[in-house]
């Protein structure tokens, strides 16, 4: 039953909380981040895109500017086709698919002594279930920011459990999507102010993470990776601790 007078932990318990978690076992989810998000971002920094010349196509190149504040992005080893390109693509997806799971099932037993054996296992054996569920809250939110942006963002905070719900609850489809909105219901002001809190930190970093070429966003995606899934982990857990 629902007791609308229990608040939502506070940013900064959090955020503390959060870390607490990162720094017991960061070696462990360390390890879990460099296999999936690391190898990956590399993949994807260092792979570019060859794109077909066009002799008849004459374009005066840009002047040089001499002087920005814009990132710049360093050139890629190597390009490959466009068909290979949007393959290596979609195998990076699906692999971060695995590795959120992973993250999930790990973040969930703390704080027992977790195995990252186990947590990979678990992860493996829920990935489509996880992988549909992304999928279909991707599509719902991308529906409503489509249509217009104040539903989009709706939509985005009532779905953001689904994917902790289909490791958790072991609940799948459209169900775990409900089961999301339900624990959101009566909270979405909270909950949005508490996941939207985090982004302050994550687009500087992100940002500044564009200015060290290669390295930048890897360093970035296994160092942060971790941390934002417990913050919203913890957030979900609240809201099953005051829903009951």
């Amino acid at each position: 039953m629902t007791n609308k007078t229990q608040k939502l932990i506070g940013i900064k318990d959090l955020l503390r909380n959060s870390w607490n978690i990162y720094k017991k076992d960061f070696k462990k989810f360390l390890v879990i981040a460099v296999i999936f998000f690391g190898i990956t971002s590399l993949m994807m920094t260092f792979i570019g895109l060859e794109i077909p010349q066009i002799p008849e196509a004459k374009v005066q190149p840009a002047p040089t500017p001499t002087f920005t504040f814009m990132p710049t992005r360093a050139e890629p080893l190597f390009t490959v086709p466009w068909y290979l390109f949007f393959l290596i693509i979609l195998t990076t997806f699906f692999i971060s698919i695995w590795g959120n799971a992973s993250l999930i099932s790990a973040i969930k037993e703390v704080p027992k002594d977790w195995k990252v054996k186990s947590a990979l296992k678990e992860g493996w054996s829920k990935y489509w279930p996880f992988f549909l569920v992304s999928l279909l809250t991707g599509l719902v939110v991308g529906l409503g920011f489509l249509l217009l942006i104040i539903p989009g963002v709706i939509f985005a905070v009532w779905f953001v459990f689904s994917a902790y719900i289909v490791i958790c609850e072991d609940k799948r489809g459209f169900k775990a999507l409900s089961r999301s909105r339900q624990l959101v219901k009566g909270y979405w002001w909270p909950t949005a102010k508490r996941v939207y809190a985090v982004m302050i930190i994550v687009i500087p970093l992100s940002l500044g993470a564009q200015f060290i070429p290669y390295l930048g966003q890897f360093a970035y995606l296994i160092l942060f990776t971790p941390f934002f899934i417990i913050y919203n982990y913890l957030i979900y857990q609240n809201l099953k601790e005051i829903k009951g």
